[in-house]
């Protein structure tokens, strides 16, 4: 199996997966059910497979992250502190119009140099950044009321529905109509 995708590097670092490649003292039975859920996902392909498959893999990366850090050591914190005022800006304003230029200058820095050091320690651009988050929020409206998706679009940021549909199924692999109903028909 192998996990692909941007971020890697970072989450890799964060992991310290170079200078510690092997997470030792983990018993076999612990970690079995990850890996036996993501076989089984690969072996009978459904629409919500590509979302179980990136829960399941979420929560590997999150046993695998305790697990190094449960000695109480802690991680290096893998955003600069220059980032913090941006990626809070994105977080909490994710739905409203975001310049680059608006960014750079609460991270105190010219645009083609925040666009480089946002890549170098997020993985990604801040665009895409952003656009995943405005996903995930969507994700989670599309699951917790039963709101059109046309006006989860709009409050998720996108002025057309159509085009949130669109970048929605590339991200996700599924459009969100068809997400939210495989999402809740599980048990």
């Amino acid at each position: 199996m192998r996990i692909d995708g941007p971020g890697l590097d970072a989450l890799a670092d964060l992991l310290k997966v170079e200078s510690q490649p092997v997470f030792a003292n983990i018993e076999t039975s612990v970690i079995e059910p990850w890996f036996t859920q993501a076989f089984d996902l690969l072996e009978t392909p459904s629409p919500s497979a590509p979302s179980r498959m990136h829960s399941t893999l979420a929560s590997l990366v999150a046993f695998l992250y305790e697990h190094r850090f449960q000695d109480g050591s802690s991680p290096d914190d893998p955003v600069p502190g220059m980032l913090e005022r941006p990626l809070l800006r994105m977080r909490i304003d994710y739905a409203q119009p975001l310049r680059l230029g608006d960014l750079a200058k609460l991270a105190g820095m010219s645009v083609s140099h925040f666009i480089r050091v946002f890549r170098r320690s997020m993985g990604t651009s801040p665009i895409d950044w952003l656009r995943r988050e405005r996903i995930n929020q969507a994700k989670h409206r599309l699951l917790e009321s039963d709101e059109p998706v046309k006006e989860i679009a709009r409050q998720c940021g996108y002025r057309d529905p159509y085009f949130f549909s669109k970048d929605f199924h590339k991200l996700v692999g599924m459009p969100p109509s068809l997400y939210r109903e495989s999402e809740r028909g599980k048990p």
